[in-house]
């Protein structure tokens, strides 16, 4: 088969990103593994290849083990992504780093663990500069316009974006770095609200955060999307520190945020390689699995239906071998292309393997309504191939099941008579259907 976008994406990933990339194994055990590192992180860590496929505490001392293990086993208690911020000896000395970690599930079970870790040394840095500022303002009374300048040079030449919010929400200062990371005037910021350029699926999330930042006194979190001038949306990342007076009433809010498209653009890109076929770009086995569960889940105790087809191309053997594997690629491609122009915007066409599709119908009001699917795709096959300088003919059989208040509700087990009936339709043949209707509870 063709390789070369996943091989592409392979290369980028280890030798196109600055930023450090693990990705760990979890075994049965709920043991951690190393199953990839990047070229970044070899520079950075000096660890090698040699730590495939062995465990944190194969790698380093027990106390850097146990608090490594205890991030990814957050991950696995929570099924979510978990960041946390750490340090670690480099050959340049000690650097600060944030790690994102994110689950990638099969069969319902967190199969694998990556790593996105970010060097935020200079932000860190930065960070300790604003609180020392803040403390000696705090301590020294007569030293507050010496102060002050300094937090001014910090600000004023740092890339970060720095944001004073006072107690009412309204910006009384930005950096000048807003200029050069969005392309704003800093002064359009002044007197406006900390929502503004913000997202408006992000406004209510973030007003919930900062409120609960300054009740509970602790360091504001949080992740959203903000406008630059050319009017495009960019992630940010921000951590803000609370200000109390002497009597304790909350005075202003200091926050740094910096951009953070790029480590989202990676992560999607993680995702979209986790849950769809490199070849023709249709949701894989693992995703289409599990769209079925919560499908099933979402009918249960319902009148609603579904059906599932399972369909491959009666010739590609034949055509594989006679005619290349290049040409069966794009074969394949070719036939996920027909089927897909045809069926509904919330049906989901998913490549399971070789030519093997499934097909996922989630609202069938009739049986003939799956038939006119099932007919349809078949004329679409039916009509002559034309790839590169080859012309050929091929035809479809197809597999299908249509559910009922009483039929399975494991996803694997539906999926046993969905391939059940595509075994049928190829020993009556081929170029036919067969269906299971669990309505009726029989074959046509």
């Amino acid at each position: 088969m063709n390789t070369d976008i996943s091989l592409l994406f392979q290369n980028v990933l280890k030798n196109g990103i600055r930023e450090m990339v693990f990705i760990i194994n979890v075994d049965e055990a709920a043991q951690f593994h190393y199953a990839f590192l990047n070229e970044a992180a070899k520079e950075q860590t000096k660890l090698t290849e040699d730590v495939i496929g062995r465990t944190f505490h194969d790698v380093y001392p027990v106390k850097i083990a146990d608090h490594l293990a205890s991030q990814y086993r957050k991950v696995l208690d929570t099924e979510e992504s978990v960041t946390y911020e750490d340090s670690y000896e480099s050959p340049a000395g000690i650097k600060y780093s944030e790690t994102t970690l994110t689950p990638l599930f099969e069969n319902g079970r967190c199969s694998h663990i990556t790593a996105f870790v970010k060097d935020i040394t200079r932000h860190k840095l930065n960070e300790f500069k604003l609180r020392n500022s803040r403390h000696e303002l705090d301590r020294n009374k007569q030293k507050y316009r010496e102060s002050e300048d300094q937090l001014r040079i910090i600000t004023d030449n740092s890339n970060d974006l720095i944001t004073m919010i006072n107690q009412d929400g309204y910006i009384d200062y930005v950096s000048p770095s807003y200029k050069n990371v969005l392309d704003h005037d800093p002064d359009d910021y002044i007197n406006k609200h900390f929502l503004y350029n913000v997202h408006e699926d992000d406004t209510e999330r973030l007003l919930d955060s900062f409120a609960d930042s300054v009740k509970t006194q602790t360091t504001w979190q949080d992740q959203f999307r903000q406008k630059n001038r050319a009017g495009q949306y960019i992630w940010s990342e921000l951590r803000g520190s609370p200000v109390y007076d002497e009597e304790d009433a909350f005075t202003h809010m200091v926050v740094v945020s910096r951009n953070i498209t790029v480590r989202k653009d990676y992560e999607l890109q993680l995702q979209h390689m986790a849950y769809h076929d490199p070849l023709t770009g249709l949701p894989n086995r693992r995703y289409f699995m599990e769209q079925l569960s919560k499908q099933i889940d979402a009918i249960k105790g319902t009148k609603r239906r579904m059906a599932i087809m399972m369909l491959d191309l009666d010739q590609f053997k034949t055509i594989n071998d006679r005619l290349g594997h290049d040409i069966g690629d794009k074969a394949i491609r070719e036939f996920g292309h027909r089927v897909n122009r045809i069926i509904r915007d919330n049906d989901m066409l998913a490549r399971l393997g070789g030519d093997e599709f499934t097909l996922m119908l989630p609202n069938v009001s009739a049986r003939d309504d799956v038939i006119q699917v099932a007919d349809r795709i078949q004329q679409a096959v039916n009509e002559t191939w034309c790839i590169e300088d080859h012309a050929f003919s091929t035809t479809t059989s197809l597999g299908i099941v249509i559910s009922s208040p009483c039929s399975p509700e494991l996803p694997n087990t539906l999926l046993k008579y969905v391939d059940n009936q595509l075994y049928k339709a190829k020993q009556s043949g081929k170029n036919n259907y067969q269906i299971y209707d669990f309505t009726n509870d029989e074959s046509i």
